[in-house]
């Protein structure tokens, strides 16, 4: 087997990870009293954000038009700088007022402070995308949805190996599904932890759910005796590593996209998919190694999701401690 330090070091010549610059804007929301709501108006009016215009950072307050005793301050267009200084002001007012309703969100992403605890409100605001905040009543469903997703992912690789597809079409959907199970676990994690709302850390990060799923599929093949061959272990192993490839990708994450899509290789100054490729990376997606892991999948989320039928979450044995004999012939 190649090093894997060397492995990552030929493999980076030719990748290289997108640091992107998301601009999130912020909105905060208010509903309540009349006095509570200038309160909140004049709060805000205080870091420069203005009244009276309709486009940029601005805020308004008004009667709630569903309900005129009760009165709306919406203030929208908010940069991430504004919002963190913002932040403590916000915090303080949010202990010391009443209100129906006090939100911070942006398009993908919302800090509800009847709910979310207050200790977060920082962390969102630095990075929105980050965590979410579901309601501990949701996350059965949501571990169960995220494990059955999984296993009809898992259906639809056998279904192009069949088919006699690209396996690296293939191996992007298996990687989907592995994806899958690492939410489920990070849900599970959660849940244990949950109160009112449950606090999901790195909920869109595809290294750390691959790598999550990775590392409790290995326990978890050897706590059940689930049969793997000696390169599917390696490949098991190698997604299940958040070191090597520094700290924004994984093997996981650099497998997806190479995986699926044609891409440039400057050093060798050329255009390859997949079927082209050939390096120790790819060769660790044959079409038998994927099947091995179908299989493991599938019995991984039928394993966890008996588990969750009749217990409470937070009573649930974790993916990677469960102990269910397998009999499981090896792939060759």
């Amino acid at each position: 087997m190649a090093n894997r330090a060397s492995m990552a070091k030929a493999f980076s010549k030719d990748v290289s990870p997108a640091l992107t610059r998301v601009l999130f804007l912020f909105q905060i929301e208010m509903k309540g009293g009349q006095a509570e709501a200038e309160q909140l108006k004049d709060l805000v009016k205080s870091f420069g954000i203005r009244e009276g215009v309709k486009c940029g950072p601005r805020v308004a307050c008004f009667p709630d038009p569903s309900n005129p005793s009760r009165w709306v301050v919406s203030a929208g267009d908010l940069l991430k700088e504004k919002m963190k200084e913002i932040a403590d002001r916000l915090l303080t007012y949010s202990k010391s007022s009443s209100y129906d309703l006090l939100t911070v969100w942006t398009d993908t992403a919302l800090f509800d402070f009847s709910e979310a605890p207050l200790k977060e409100l920082h962390g969102f605001i630095g990075d929105p995308g980050s965590v979410v905040f579901p309601p501990e009543g949701t996350l059965r469903d949501g571990m169960r949805k995220c494990l059955e997703n999984a296993g009809r992912l898992a259906d639809d690789v056998e279904t192009l190996l069949s088919a006699g597809r690209d396996p690296g079409h293939a191996s992007f959907l298996l990687l989907a599904s592995i994806e899958e199970v690492g939410k489920a676990c990070m849900i599970h994690e959660a849940a244990k932890e949950a109160g009112k709302v449950a606090v999901i850390r790195e909920y869109r990060n595809h290294k750390k759910k691959l790598c999550k799923a990775a590392q409790q599929l290995k326990e978890f093949k050897l706590n059940t005796g689930f049969m793997l061959s000696s390169q599917a272990g390696i490949l098991l192993h190698n997604l299940s590593d958040e070191v090597t490839f520094g700290k924004w990708e994984s093997f996981g994450t650099i497998r997806r996209g190479y995986n699926l899509y044609v891409n440039y290789f400057p050093h060798s100054k050329d255009w390859k998919s997949f079927k082209d490729m050939s390096d120790p990376l790819t060769e660790d997606f044959t079409p038998n190694n994927i099947k091995t892991f179908v299989n493991l999948i599938r019995k991984a989320c039928e394993a966890l999701l008996k588990e969750i039928e009749h217990k409470s979450l937070r009573d649930a044995t974790e993916l990677k401690d469960l102990f269910r004999p397998i009999i499981n012939l090896e792939e060759n």
